[in-house]
C-alpha cells in the first residue's frame, strides 16, 4: 500500500472528489453479506486534468449485480437526445407481444390494392408494437423503480446499523429481480452497439470499457468506470 501511495504522489496524481454528480455512496465495496464495506475504487488524475475540466466531479452508480459500485466522471451533463423506436430482440420474450401482433396485423381494414393493404398492415403493426411497448415499460419502469428503492434502502441500513438476516434475503431476492429487468436493458444496449458500429464502424469505440465520450472542443465528456 505504502509503494501504491508512493507512485500515486510521485506520478502527480489527484483524486477527482466523490459526490459532485448529485449523491453516491459512501462506500464503493460491500462483502455479499453486507456487513464489511470500504471505499476501494477513486478516479484518479493528472494536475492539469482540472485545467481543461475545472467542473469535473465523480459519484457511485447503484451497485445492483457487483460487489463494487460502479463510478460515473462526468465533466458536464450530456443530452443523448430523442430515442427514436426500434424493434429489439428483448421483446420476443417479453409477455404480450405475440398478442399485440396479432391484434394489430389481424384487426385492420384493408382495400385497395396488395401493396396498399400491406403498407396499412405494417403501419398498424408499427403502432401496435410502440402501444404495447408503451404500458409494458411503464410497468417495468415501476417495478424496478420499487426493486431499485428496496436495494438501496437495505444497502444504506447495511452502512448505517448492519442487516438482519430477514434484510439479507430481501436484498439478495430484490437484486436477483433487478438482474433479471437489466439483463433486457444489457441486450438492448448490446443490440444498439452493434447497429451503430455497422454505420458509423470505428467510432464505436466509445462502446469499450470503461468508456470515454469526448467532445473535440473539450467542454465535455462523460467516463464509466
Amino acid at each position: 500500500m505504502a509503494d501504491f501511495n508512493n507512485f500515486i504522489s510521485s506520478a502527480g496524481l489527484v483524486e477527482v472528489k466523490m459526490g459532485g454528480g448529485g449523491g453516491g455512496r459512501k462506500f464503493t465495496w460491500m462483502s455479499d453479506d453486507g456487513r464489511k464495506m470500504s471505499k476501494l475504487d477513486r478516479v484518479l488524475v493528472r494536475n492539469n486534468f482540472f485545467n481543461l475540466w475545472p467542473y469535473a466531479s465523480a459519484t457511485t452508480l447503484p451497485r445492483r449485480y457487483s460487489d463494487h459500485c460502479p463510478i460515473l466522471c462526468c465533466g458536464k451533463e450530456v443530452n443523448w437526445g430523442p430515442i427514436p423506436f426500434k424493434f429489439f430482440n428483448s421483446w420476443i420474450s417479453c409477455q404480450g407481444i405475440e398478442e399485440a401482433v396479432e391484434n394489430s396485423w389481424q384487426n385492420v381494414i384493408t382495400f385497395g390494392t396488395k401493396e396498399l393493404s400491406l403498407m396499412r398492415k405494417l403501419k398498424a403493426l408499427n403502432e401496435g408494437i410502440k402501444k404495447w411497448r408503451k404500458s409494458g415499460k411503464s410497468k417495468e419502469d415501476v417495478d424496478r423503480d420499487i426493486l431499485v428503492g428496496v436495494v438501496d434502502e437495505l444497502e444504506t441500513k447495511a452502512e448505517l446499523v448492519g442487516l438482519t438476516e430477514e434484510d439479507l434475503v430481501d436484498w439478495v431476492n430484490s437484486k436477483a429481480l433487478l438482474k433479471i429487468l437489466d439483463s433486457r436493458r444489457r441486450a438492448d444496449l448490446v443490440q444498439m452497439a452493434k447497429v451503430r458500429w455497422d454505420i458509423e464502424g470505428d467510432e464505436n469505440i466509445a462502446f469499450s470499457t470503461p468508456t470515454l465520450i469526448t467532445k473535440r472542443t473539450r467542454l465535455e465528456f462523460t467516463v464509466y468506470l
